[in-house]
């Protein structure tokens, strides 16, 4: 199965080609999300593999 993608850079106004991506990803299973903030945030405090970082209220 696939997944079709039309892609507009300009507000709508126009679309560029159809993608096809598949969907049958039973090879690469899809890991949970870290966080429900999306895009997911990369900077070094985020991406390292401390499980918890403190929060400001920790900090002070």
């Amino acid at each position: 199965m696939t997944m079709t993608v039309r892609v507009s850079r300009d507000g709508g106004r126009t679309y560029g080609g159809e993608v096809a991506f598949p969907t049958d990803r039973s090879d690469k299973p899809l890991t949970p999300a870290a966080s429900a903030a999306w895009p997911p945030c990369e900077c070094p405090r985020c991406s390292s593999p401390i499980t918890h970082h403190p929060t400001r209220k920790e900090m002070t």
